[in-house]
Order: structure tokens, then sequence, then C-alpha cells
């Protein structure tokens, strides 16, 4: 049996891509901040009292087990200008999904991405597929009224039944599969915050059931609610599988690519930089 994806109430601290991120490094620096505002003045800083001087904060790039576990091929940079129906800005899964969407209908698809494919915020996801909602469905009713909770409901479903079919008909090998999710309390959350989300997920149109365990897990938070058939899977292997399709309809991507500038009209013009070379990528629509 697959094991389940499982949420706490509060905030994940790491999100899929089409969620905001939780800056990891930046709430560890905040918090050795909190801990240490009782530090006296710090030499040369002109701070208030009980605050230290702020320290230079050194950029860490995160590390992804999903690149430690598979390689997607790396394509070459464009060398030469392309004419296309649509040029596609980005090889992370909102990139490919879109590109892959068009050329399955017959479009010329060319996708520039500057560095290579999943190389960005896509390759350092959860791997987790939900249409169990960051903010919380009852908070999107509460500023957006019931039917952009629907809309919301019925798009994160679809998205999840679009990797499904991709997978499927594509024969994409990536450990994709279909399991249980369980929302259950973190923190400080109310018991009644629990009843509350359940009520609002089915208003806006999911299956959503509160249990009272959660089950093949020794984590002890119960009760949790159950969101059925969301999914996990290998995102590298995936959009590996996924450019295979794009160019094996005629779709082209290139990786060391860097967009500089983009004109809108008729013809549209992306133009990009591959090093010293400068090539443009011509859209006219067919």
């Amino acid at each position: 049996m697959a094991s389940a994806t499982m949420t706490p109430m509060t905030r994940p601290v790491v999100n899929t891509a089409r969620r905001r991120e939780t800056d990891i490094l930046g709430n560890m620096l905040r918090s050795a901040d909190r801990r240490q505002r009782s530090t006296a003045f710090s030499e040369g800083c002109a701070a208030a009292p009980l605050l230290r001087c702020p320290q230079p904060r050194t950029p860490m790039r995160t590390h992804s087990i999903w690149h430690d576990t598979y390689a997607v091929p790396d394509r070459p940079p464009l060398r030469e200008d392309l004419t296309a129906d649509v040029c596609v800005v980005g090889a992370g899964i909102a990139g490919l999904s879109v590109a892959f969407a068009l050329a399955r209908a017959g479009k010329r698809v060319v996708v520039v991405e500057k560095e290579q494919i999943g190389s960005g915020e896509t390759g350092r996801t959860t791997g987790h597929l939900t249409n169990a909602l960051d903010d919380r469905y009852l908070t999107l009713e509460k500023a957006r009224g019931r039917e952009s909770a629907t809309i919301a409901a019925a798009a994160h479903s679809a998205a999840i039944d679009f990797i499904e079919e991709a997978v499927t008909k594509e024969g994409i090998d990536c450990d994709f599969t279909r399991l249980d999710g369980f929302l259950f309390l973190g923190g400080d959350d109310k018991p009644e915050l629990l009843d509350e989300e359940l009520e609002a997920a089915r208003r806006a149109g999911l299956n959503v059931s509160r249990v009272d365990r959660i089950p093949d897990r020794g984590l002890d938070a119960a009760p949790a609610l159950r969101f059925p058939r969301q999914g996990r899977f290998h995102i590298l292997k995936y959009l590996a599988g996924l450019a295979g399709a794009i160019e094996a309809r005629g779709g082209r991507i290139f990786g060391g690519t860097r967009v500089e500038k983009i004109e809108g009209g008729s013809p549209a013009m992306v133009t990009a930089t591959t090093g010293k070379t400068v090539v443009k990528v011509i859209v006219v629509p067919g």
C-alpha cells in the first residue's frame, strides 16, 4: 500500500512549485535574530538598545533529493534564429506542461531555459500532488467567495489528472502513484479549524472526510482530514518524459539560453543570449 502524504494545518515548510515557498534559511536566521535580541551593542553599529547588528546573509542554494537520484539529459543552447508558433520561457513543470499541451495540439513549440530542465524551483518540490490548499479553502472562500474556492478545487484536481494522463499515454516512468493525503492540526491550531476546513472543502466540491487515525503511520496526529486520490511522483523523471514527448511531436527545447527581451506584436519576438551569441525566436502563430 502506498504511503500517505501528510500536511499540518499550519503552512508546510516546503511547498509545491505552484505555491509560495517558505524560505527555510530565512526562518532559521529570523529565529536566531529573535533569540539574540538581548545582545548588547555591536561595535560600530548604530542599533537601538537590545538589538544586534544585522549580519550579511550568504545566499544558499537548496539541495534536492531529486537531483541526487536522477539526471535529466542536458539540452544544447539555441545557436540560430528560429520561427515558431509559440515560444515558452522556462523548462520547469509549468513551462513544459504548457509546451506539451501545445505540441499535442499540433503547434510548433520552442522552449528556452537559462539553465537546464528542472534546474529551478520545480527540481526542489516535495513531489506531492494535492488538491488541498496551503492557505485553506476556508480562507479562500472568505476572501473570494464560494465560486472561487470551487474553481481552485477543480483546477488542482484537474492538474493531477493531467499528469496522470500524460504518464499513462506517454509511458513516462516516474514512480507516479495515487494515494490518500491527510491534513492534520499543527502548532497552536484549534480543533474546530479541522471541522471548518472540512465543510469548506466539501462546499468546494471535494470528497473529503474526517478520520480518527492516519493509517499505517506511527505519527500521532489524529484527527485528520482525508483527501482521496492525491498523487506522488519523481519530478525530474516526469519532466524528462514530458520533454521527450514534446520533442517527439516536433517541439524543440534549449538549455543555457537566457531570455533578454520579449516583444509583442505580429510577429512577436523573443531575444536570447547563449554566451556571446544573440539569437531570436520569431513567433508567428499558425
